[in-house]
């Protein structure tokens, strides 16, 4: 056995907030380096302040929670973070220094490696680079690392860089876990970065840091008032085997029945997701998941921009800009709307605006709420982008109306436009908004694209 540990709490073992830690089996995993009555201090926000384990004596945080300076061992490590909570620089007290630069990661100005889909790669020291491959289990744990080195089209086990296997939580398995060829590449568990320096050996995962020898976080779940019932500190509810903790995407929920939008993932680059969760009273709110530890996913591949916490499409309308830095495409906008209304299952319908009209490019797209729509009616109005833009308004620089048909079907405004209800909205919205297309979103054939079909041609002044 690797480790026999005790635990105990703050608040004669009521808190959730470590107090001391035992281990009778020995040195390996968990370093049992103190005997005191408080091995694990916290500050008010219930971030870990001090760990007598592993010699650190104290713990400065920033207004996101995150550390920015550790004292360990007589050493120190010292972080510094963009205004959103990523983390752009690591300094070590023994003079290493590395810098992250999205998935660009830098020591002492030199290129380390810089990701890609299936590993990453690093420079070969001769020129070139090389590229490292990673077999990962089914909750994305980097298990083996490997080159086709010699460029034969074959990989032997010359070409394997390293081997990783785990514990449920973390750890890793001791005798056979040896670096083979190369540098060792410390983001393995859960693809995160093993911080290993001074023997801090924490995992960072964005948000908050990782024990993988205690199966706890040393800081609270930013979003612990969604699962009140479960310790703020707990890993992935202790079911470590089945599933991971949601982030690596900047994953947020929908709740159907109020329309209300929240974030449950660290912010990131990469694509947002609404995840599926549960409805029923007892586990309402949480998040599902696959067999294999995935969570299930509702509406993926959502564009920067778009969703933020607490904003609600089903009650606001939701001005959301487009074409800028970090803004969100319209065409991103349009495939977002088709996806939300076919998964609550009613027409939404929207506008796209030019806020100086001459260029007629797509400065802002407003999403109307559907509290009252249906299946095949939609309520949408400019209020919100008059609010915005005040007396520089203009109903001239509204470009276009849209609105989704959930069902992928054109029906009556193709086959018979007096019979059309969407034909009936435009006699009546065109003249206010003469400049505007009329368009309906809709899918075909399970296509990723949304479809558009333009009936402005129908309208008769």
């Amino acid at each position: 056995r690797i480790d026999d540990l005790t635990y105990s709490y703050h608040n004669n073992e009521v808190s959730n907030r470590l107090r001391k830690v035992e281990d009778i089996s020995g040195t390996e995993g968990f370093v049992n380096g103190a005997n005191t009555t408080t091995e694990y201090q916290y500050d008010v926000n219930g971030n870990m302040t001090s760990d007598a384990n592993k010699g650190i004596t104290g713990i400065t945080y920033n207004h996101l929670n995150l550390p920015t300076s550790i004292t360990i061992g007589g050493g120190n490590i010292s972080y510094i973070y963009d205004a959103t909570g990523v983390k752009l620089k690591k300094t070590v007290s023994t003079g290493k220094v590395t810098e992250y630069a999205g998935n660009y990661i830098y020591e002492k100005n030199q290129l380390q490696f810089f990701s890609h889909a299936e590993g990453y790669v690093t420079p070969s020291g001769s020129g070139g680079y090389d590229y490292v491959y990673q077999y990962k289990d089914h909750l994305g744990n980097v298990r083996l690392s490997y080159m086709d080195a010699d460029n034969n089209g074959s990989v032997t086990t010359d070409d394997i860089v390293e081997e990783s296997n785990y514990y449920p939580f973390g750890l890793q398995h001791k005798g056979y876990n040896n670096v083979v060829n190369g540098t060792e590449h410390n983001w393995d568990y859960q693809g995160k970065e093993n911080q290993k320096e001074l023997g801090l050996n924490w995992h960072d995962f964005g948000a908050r840091n990782y024990d993988a020898a205690l199966g706890r976080w040393m800081n609270p779940d930013p979003l612990a008032d969604l699962r009140y019932e479960l310790t703020p500190y707990n890993y992935v509810q202790n079911s470590p085997m089945f599933k991971i903790d949601p982030d690596g995407l900047t994953d947020y929920t929908l709740n159907k029945k109020t329309g209300e939008v929240t974030q449950v993932g660290e912010t990131n680059d990469e694509p947002d997701r609404i995840l599926k969760t549960y409805t029923r009273k007892s586990k309402r709110g949480e998040v599902k998941y696959k067999k294999n530890g995935e969570a299930k996913v509702a509406i993926g591949g959502i564009e920067k921009g778009i969703l933020k916490d607490g904003q609600n499409f089903k009650t606001d309308d939701n001005v959301i800009e487009t074409g800028g830095e970090g803004q969100a495409t319209v065409e991103g906008v349009k495939s977002f709307t088709l996806q939300l209304s076919e998964y609550v299952g009613k027409e939404i319908k929207g506008f796209s605006y030019s806020s100086d009209g001459a260029s007629g490019e797509v400065t802002d797209m407003v999403l109307g709420k559907y509290l009252k729509n249906d299946r095949t009616t939609s309520y949408g109005s400019v209020t919100e982008l008059n609010k915005k833009y005040g007396a520089n308004f203009s109903f001239n620089n509204v470009i276009q109306q849209f609105h989704t048909h959930p069902d992928g079907k054109l029906g009556a405004t193709q086959s018979a436009p007096g019979q059309s209800q969407d034909v009936t909205g435009l006699q009546r919205d065109k003249p206010l908004i003469s400049n505007a297309t009329f368009i309906i979103l809709y899918r075909i054939n399970s296509q990723k694209k949304p479809a558009e079909y333009d009936y402005t041609h129908e309208y008769r002044k």
